[in-house]
């Protein structure tokens, strides 16, 4: 419910109005401001009494007439002391000094205590501070005793009373407005106290008596010009009567009036037709007036609106609940498929359903056709992966982003999402380097294949940078000209640490000349463009995109960078044109939304953003981005409960979603109700145990509370689920060593070597541990050459192997594999620079072991890594830089064994 913001406004305009009226006034002692009456005998229940019904019935008294003022000097000046205090209130007050205002009142109200105008705006002002205070009510009470008949006062103390939920003298308050001569003229705040009322009786458990004031209110918004200034809450009613609707509507159906409640809701369907959730209250209204037919064949229809939402198709199952089942609901989106062939919403909606009746492969047969049909749209591919995923089968998803990044090179950020749950640790039969390079694909999706190897080489985990610029390099010998494969290599080539100048200009220019002798200029200046961003050259790099389109480039990466490069050369409006006119022709570009929402908010125009989020929101109604996003507006616009609701939506349908569970917790922190989302998370691991990435929150926000027994307790449980697993164990591992639990981490990583002697992370992760430690060296050893036997060009393994020599004293040899692994390296790992500086010193190379070290701390600037090493490291290198530059002998890390 929107708090009203009437009272501040009100006081604005009653302290920057008339003055008061320097009268006294007095009401005669006989005249009571309300009548008893005795309570009714009748047996209704109160949420079926009407208004008329409900007893006491309040009476307002009569306003007594101004007095007049004794003649004495002293007696006149009083109002004019009284009308200077009240005119330095009204200056504090337009500068924001509450307090201020209420204190000159207060010393006005004792020279003119008898003046309505003072109390009532001292009750303003007191009310102000809060929802509701007693210091309020007081004023207002004084100013009732002078003037009863007063539509505004009334309606303040029915407010404060409603906000202390003291219901019965908030009603009686408000049910007095209604017999001031104000409401009798039909003046623009009668709706205020209409609405006041209608909340306290409904509060109050009088549910037919709120009906009809709901109604006379409704009726009065529907059908009255109502001017909409006065204040912020009526402006609110005029001007969203939905609002009103709304709250008829649930309390007719309450009653079980479903007719009218139906009414009710279809003002709203008629006035707001984008809005689903009347649209959707309409058909469960139906479904409770035993009307299946209709609210099916309603259904059916929002299904068609909503472009198949899962709130679309929850609803078109309820309808068919009793008409058939998932069977029904099957044969009816076949029959809108085929009216709309080309609405694939629809398509998938049916894949859905037949998917949930086990009829995946009935399912699977269909989107294969219309991926294929479809040139592999990025929709297609979403469900049809889905599909594939349910059958734990990761060599037909590969497979099936292979085939579609060849048919479609510029769809890399529509599988983004895809190929990303292909990789994920917590995954069983996640995609790896080995299988992917085992996958057979056609000759014309090579291209897309080895990007995405070499997408694959270069991760962190992987660190196998030669085998990724290798792969790229192949790629590029395709043709066509693989567009992914030649952007990613002409950045590689521009910002390689291991050429000069020249060199970088060489290479990626003989890059741009192979592109334009297949005859594709527009890649060819796009690529130039790429270059100059690189460089920091935005305003240059806009140039050249902009050229790129106008040859015919049309990608979205090329669209994307073009108005990234605009707005970071300052063309803010050319920017925001480019995005609109992107998301215009590409609906499902959730990167372009997302750039859009991002510049308004910096900007500070959230008139501005808004609107993207609803385009967002209106074309892809399932995107789990943009609802995480409108979970975070509503937060901002302190609507907690509405963005909880999105958000626990999210994590009902998709409880394995990393992205979701972030926003959750996120969410739940700022809340501060992180316990709920503990209590979500365990809920979810003990009905599937399967979900790792519960499991990984789960541990994380124990670590983080300092709870290791319980995260340890989750471990366990996720242990004994994933035995067997060597991928999964090792995964698990890695978490226990998130919560200091090395041990065990390390009795793992030995479980896995034993049963899988070849797998190399744990080989490498064991050898490196005990090299560390200075223990099993020859063991040790071994370990980390099975796995550099399995992947020899891996940077980790080549310094696992150096640091386990450098442990045993063989300087040599270890500089030999220190600098195998730091010499492809683009960006090499900062504790790999220092292995090799310690090796260089240990070799005497004192003035080359300080380059290596300072290059070290020059890497630790460049990253933002929160790895404990990391942190460890920095304070070792600035002693051990300290000690070389002061000519001492530098403390380099220890050896196993005797240096001889």
């Amino acid at each position: 419910m929107m708090r009203s913001r009437g009272i501040a406004l009100g006081l604005l305009v009653v302290i920057t109005g008339c003055a008061p009226k320097a009268v006294m006034r007095e009401l005669p002692a006989n005249v009571p401001t309300t009548a008893k009456v005795a309570a009714t005998t009748r047996s209704l229940g109160p949420d079926s009494l009407s208004l008329k019904e409900i007893k006491p019935m309040p009476r307002l008294g009569a306003a007594s007439r101004p007095t007049t003022r004794g003649a004495t000097q002293s007696a006149e000046r009083a109002p004019l002391e009284a009308l200077e205090l009240f005119a330095h209130a009204r200056d504090a007050f337009k500068d924001s000094q509450r307090y201020t205002a209420i204190t000159l009142l207060e010393k006005a109200i004792k020279l003119d205590p008898e003046s309505y105008e003072l109390r009532f705006a001292l009750g303003q002002a007191y009310g102000g501070v809060g929802a509701s205070n007693d210091q309020a009510i007081a004023a207002y009470e004084s100013a009732l005793a002078l003037e009863p008949d007063h539509l505004d006062l009334q309606i303040e103390l029915g407010r404060q009373y409603l906000g202390k939920k003291n219901f019965d003298k908030s009603i009686e308050h408000l049910r007095l407005a209604m017999q001031t001569a104000a409401y009798r003229r039909d003046e623009p705040l009668s709706a205020v106290a209409e609405f006041r009322l209608a909340q306290a009786l409904e509060a109050r458990g009088y549910t037919q008596a709120a009906i009809e004031v709901y109604q006379r209110l409704f009726d009065r918004l529907e059908h009255r010009g109502i001017p909409s200034r006065l204040t912020p809450e009526l402006a609110y009613l005029v001007n969203q009567p939905d609002h009103v609707a709304a709250r008829l509507g649930e309390l007719y159906e309450k009653r079980g009036q479903f007719d009218s409640a139906m009414t009710a809701f279809e003002f709203i369907a008629e006035r707001r037709p984008d809005m689903f959730d009347a649209q959707s209250r309409i058909v469960q209204l139906m479904l409770h007036a035993d009307r299946g037919p209709e609210a099916a064949k309603r259904a059916t229809e929002l299904v068609r609106r909503f472009k198949a939402s899962n709130e679309s198709i929850d609803l078109l199952k309820q309808a068919y609940s009793k008409l058939g089942g998932d069977t029904a609901v099957a044969d009816q989106l076949k029959k809108l498929h085929e009216e709309t062939p080309g609405d694939r919403s629809i398509l998938y909606a049916i894949v859905d359903v037949l998917s949930h009746s086990n009829r995946s492969k009935e399912a699977i047969a269909l989107l294969e056709q219309a991926a294929q049909r479809n040139n592999y749209d990025p929709q297609s591919v979403a469900q049809l992966f889905k599909l594939y995923d349910a059958r734990n089968d990761t060599d037909a998803n590969a497979r099936l982003l292979v085939n579609a990044l060849a048919k479609r090179p510029d769809s890399i950020r529509d599988l983004a999402e895809e190929w990303g749950e292909l990789l994920r640790f917590s995954r069983r039969n996640r995609l790896t380097l080995t299988k992917l390079q085992a996958l057979e694909v056609g000759p014309e999706a090579q291209a897309a294949k080895l990007f995405w190897i070499s997408r694959l080489a270069q991760l962190a985990y992987i660190n196998r940078e030669i085998l990724a610029r290798q792969s790229l390099e192949q790629s590029v010998k395709s043709t066509p000209p693989f567009a992914p494969s030649y952007r990613a290599l002409v950045l590689d080539y521009a910002t390689r640490a291991d050429w000069d100048e020249a060199k970088r200009t060489s290479e990626t220019q003989a890059l741009i000349q192979s592109v334009r002798s297949e005859g594709d200029n527009a890649l060819a200046t796009e690529l130039e463009g790429l270059i100059l961003l690189s460089h920091g050259n935005p305003a240059g790099a806009a140039l050249k995109f902009a050229q790129a389109l106008k040859l015919g480039g049309k990608s979205i990466d090329l669209r994307l960078a073009h108005a990234a490069a605009l707005r970071g050369s300052g063309d803010e409006p050319k920017a925001e044109q480019a995005l609109w006119k992107l998301v215009s022709d590409e609906p499902n570009c959730e990167d372009a939304y997302a750039a859009l929402f991002r510049g308004y908010i910096d900007g500070r125009q959230l008139d501005q953003a808004m609107p993207v989020l609803r385009k967002w929101l209106s074309n892809n109604p399932n995107s789990v981005n943009a609802k995480v996003v409108q979970a975070a507006v509503l937060l901002q616009a302190r609507q907690a409960d509405r963005a909880q609701e999105i958000l626990v939506d999210l994590f009902e349908r998709e409880p394995d979603n990393g992205d979701v569970l972030r926003a959750l917790a996120d969410f739940y922190k700022r809340v501060g109700k992180m316990d709920e989302f503990i209590t979500k998370l365990e809920a979810e691991r003990t009905k599937h145990p399967e979900n790792r990435i519960a499991v990984e929150q789960l541990v994380s926000l124990y670590g983080q509370q300092k709870r290791t027994a319980d995260a340890v307790r989750v471990l366990d449980a996720a242990r004994k689920v994933v035995a067997g697993d060597p991928d999964l164990m090792y995964y698990v591992g890695g978490l226990y060593g998130q919560v200091d639990e090395k041990k065990t981490q390390e009795q793992i990583l030995q479980e896995i070597v034993q049963k899988t002697p070849t797998f190399a992370p744990a080989s490498n992760d064991l050898g490196y541990t005990w090299a560390d430690r200075g223990e099993n060296l020859n063991r040790a050893e071994e370990l980390v050459r099975v796995a550099l036997k399995e992947e020899p060009d891996n940077q980790s393994y080549l310094d696992s192997l150096g640091w386990v020599l450098y442990k045993r004293a063989k300087f040599d040899e270890a500089r030999k594999y220190l600098d195998l692994a730091i010499a492809p390296a683009t960006f090499p790992d900062p504790v790999v620079l220092d292995h090799l500086g310690d090796a260089l010193y240990r070799l005497g190379d004192k003035k080359e072991a300080i380059k290596q070290w300072k290059r070290s701390q020059e890497r630790l600037n460049q990253t933002d890594s929160e790895r404990e090493d990391l942190k460890q490291l920095r304070l070792v290198l600035q002693q051990k830089i300290k000690q070389a530059d002061a000519n001492q002998a530098v403390t380099v890390a220890p050896t196993a064994v005797p240096v001889k």
